[in-house]
């Protein structure tokens, strides 16, 4: 999304005219079925579900395409959530585009702070049983490969961590934003320990793994 800070708490952000919130993707597909009769148990539409119905069926080139840019598009997502922590992560704050990639929105949580300073979200990021099976499940290839292109993208950031953390302590010198209230130096620390710069590259693999299990 493009930014251009017009002034200290002032901007214009970019409107994503090609995406839907999972909420509402969701919701709609329910009531839909309901409507038409072929859910009369009223079972709560999936992911999945809305994969199929857009883009056709799991064997198909179209649904096939869509699930590798919700894959390659979920792997950074869960790399970037876990680095820097992104909070406020419901339904209403994830969309999903007309190709098939997640996009998270709202950055209002992120570092140190969470919705309440409640800390509910403890996961290290976002990895529901709905996103699994549009993956096809574990052991499917396209799961598989998910779990090596976080382990790819968690490898090349590690590359820029101190690059990343400067520009996080150079952003919360001064700083306003929730998420510097117990200090830059805190934020930063915690920041900079989540790259587990004291791993080798192969420790790091493992530990990535760790995450997704988690």
């Amino acid at each position: 999304m493009r930014i251009l800070v017009t002034g200290e708490e002032g901007g214009l952000i970019e409107t994503i005219t090609n995406g839907v919130s999972l909420h509402s993707l969701k919701r709609s597909l329910t009531l839909a079925g309901i409507a038409s009769g072929t859910n009369p148990k009223k079972r709560i539409a999936t992911l999945r579900d809305h994969f199929l119905k857009t883009f056709g069926d799991a064997d198909s080139d179209g649904y096939k395409a869509a699930q590798d840019a919700f894959m390659r598009s979920l792997a950074a997502y869960s790399v970037i959530s876990y680095i820097l922590q992104l909070k406020d992560r419901h339904n209403g704050n994830i969309l999903i585009d007309n190709a098939g990639h997640i996009i998270h929105i709202d950055f209002g949580f992120m570092l140190s702070n969470s919705p309440g300073s409640m800390g509910f979200e403890a996961a290290p990021f976002k990895l529901t049983q709905d996103y699994v099976d549009v993956l096809g499940g574990p052991g499917a290839a396209a799961w598989e490969q998910y779990k090596a292109l976080t382990k790819q993208a968690f490898g090349a950031l590690r590359k820029s961590a101190e690059s990343v953390v400067m520009l996080v302590e150079m952003m919360g010198r001064e700083s306003s934003m929730p998420c510097f209230a117990s200090g830059v130096a805190q934020a930063t620390g915690a920041l900079r320990q989540r790259f587990v710069l004291q791993m080798s590259n192969k420790e790091a693999e493992a530990y990535v793994d760790g995450l997704v299990e988690k």
